[in-house]
């Protein structure tokens, strides 16, 4: 029914934001993965500064408040995987401050010149207001509201779906706390990934679902791939992959009736446009700037990245320098091969190969962009740039009829719910007493060395609940459609009852 989606919708969107609205909080202004530059640029974008004054090298002049202009979160940094020569990570300090002070505007140099636009130009304007901190905090809470519009899109589209256990389950793995970090920094990979989620989502609930698929979920999916495209240089790409991945999984009576449908290709000839504009930006950048070239590193070196990659997208943040115990990555990998042995057992066979054709996909770009600059980035490789094939390869393996079971669910789920508040506290700790700080919970929830706007237990209990409260308010709502469908066709065995239409949209 239309009003319980809409409630739904509305209860999840507020949880995520609360979620994103700590760690937006919790972190240190200009700590986030380059974000200094990314705010310097959305607040030049916001004056008219599309792209800057190019200058030698992977840089480009932008004038900008001064506050932005001189931010810089270095202070905060402890032991980033990439280091310099002689670098030292420095204790943290009580005046660690990460902005610039003044009045007036200042030129700088931003290396985050080359990326589409849109995204900066939303989140650039609370720079109009207000600058300085409250400014930049502003900026970040901008970005996390729509990503978790977009998120909370996705798990609804996901609710309505045959299977549905396991395909929200799949969302729980895929929504890394490093997904839910990079929505709660300026940085425009957030959007990236919260767009994959809802492209993933309501294209399978599109192609997957029973019955008619209600509008909603087609202009859902159609605003998720448009943003997906307007996000970042590779985008366009993800949002093709998407689509053909999305299509071999459809069966073929339904592909035609989707196409036949006016609302399906108008969000089609929009994605296309988006395409296009995405594609003439590229090539405006091209030809104006000079593009960072990567010299390319060995194979081998490539493939020993791989599981530093593969932690990356697990939870791994800042400049890199933030890096969580191995075993709360571990635990959250064999939660993910669970959920996909679980798929292989109950005879998804299609969905675990083309699930490990874009986990390939996702890899072969990492591994070839790092080791011979195909396609070339201009500065190593991150775990993160691929994430939106590792959020379809998860999410297809979870769009599976059969139920999956109970021991899987639960071990699944307390991963995953564990693990963002695990992961959320050590980073906490990290900026809170500095890198090697006091481990004592006591010391640096309690008597930080630095603090954020909010108290730190404050924010720390607050994460906990509200990640407590999405599993809960999932957790119901997927009992409620399984009791629907039970009450429209009684007789339905068990273990075949998820093939029912659902009722809950």
């Amino acid at each position: 029914m239309a009003g319980e989606a809409r409630r739904l919708w509305w209860t999840l969107y507020g949880l995520l934001l609360v979620a994103c609205t700590c760690w937006t909080l919790a972190m240190p202004l200009a700590t986030g993965p380059d974000e200094a530059a990314h705010m310097a640029r959305a607040a030049a974008v916001v004056r008219g500064q599309i792209g800057g004054q190019p200058y030698k090298g992977p840089f480009a002049w932008v004038r900008v408040p001064k506050e932005y202009a001189e931010a810089d979160g270095s202070c905060f940094l402890g032991n980033p995987r990439q280091r310099w020569p002689g670098f030292r990570p420095e204790p943290v300090t009580a005046d660690c401050e990460t902005m610039g002070h003044g009045s007036g505007d200042a030129t700088v140099l931003t290396s985050q010149h080359r990326g589409q636009p849109f995204y900066y130009f939303v989140v650039g304007l609370p720079s109009l207001v207000t600058s300085a901190e409250l400014g930049a905090y502003l900026m970040r809470l901008v970005g996390a509201v729509g990503c978790c519009a977009l998120l909370a899109s996705a798990f609804v589209s996901l609710l309505r779906m045959p299977g549905r256990r396991s395909l929200v389950l799949a969302a729980g793995v895929a929504l890394t706390p490093a997904a839910i970090y990079l929505a709660s920094v300026v940085n425009s990979v957030g959007i990236e990934l919260a767009a994959s989620f809802g492209v993933w989502s309501a294209g399978l609930a599109l192609v997957r679902g029973v019955g008619v698929v209600p509008a909603r979920v087609v202009h859902r999916m159609g605003l998720a791939l448009v943003v997906l495209t307007l996000s970042r240089g590779l985008s366009p790409l993800f949002a093709l992959v998407a689509l053909a991945a999305l299509a071999v999984l459809a069966d073929r009576s339904r592909l035609r009736d989707l196409v036949r449908r006016t609302d399906v290709r108008a969000w089609l000839a929009t994605g296309i446009a988006a395409a296009a504009v995405s594609g003439a930006w590229t090539l405006h950048v091209r030809s104006k700037y000079v593009e960072p070239e990567w010299p390319g590193s060995s194979l081998g070196k490539a493939f020993g990245d791989v599981p530093w990659w593969t932690r990356e997208m697990i939870g791994v943040f800042g400049s890199t320098d933030v890096v969580p115990p191995l075993a709360v990555h571990l635990l959250w990998l064999g939660a993910a091969v669970a959920l996909v042995v679980a798929a292989w057992r109950a005879g998804a066979r299609l969905e675990v190969r083309v699930a490990g054709v874009l986990a390939l996909l996702g890899f072969a770009t990492l591994v070839s962009g790092q080791a011979y600059g195909i396609p070339q980035s201009g500065y190593w490789w991150q775990g993160r740039y691929v994430l939106p094939l590792i959020v379809g390869a998860l999410l297809v393996a979870g769009a599976r009829s059969r139920p999956i079971s109970r021991r899987t669910q639960t071990g699944i789920s307390a991963v995953v719910v564990g693990g963002h508040i695990w992961m959320f506290a050590y980073a906490v700790r990290h900026y809170t007493v500095g890198y090697n700080g006091a481990a004592n919970p006591f010391d640096y929830l309690l008597h930080p060395v630095w603090s954020p706007p909010v108290p730190p237990l404050v924010l720390v209990l607050v994460t906990i609940g509200a990640v407590v409260a999405v599993a809960k308010v999932l957790a119901r709502a997927l009992d409620q459609a399984d009791e629907s469908d039970t009450a429209t066709t009684p007789s339905t065995p068990e273990d075949d009852r998820t093939l029912v239409p659902a009722t809950v949209p």
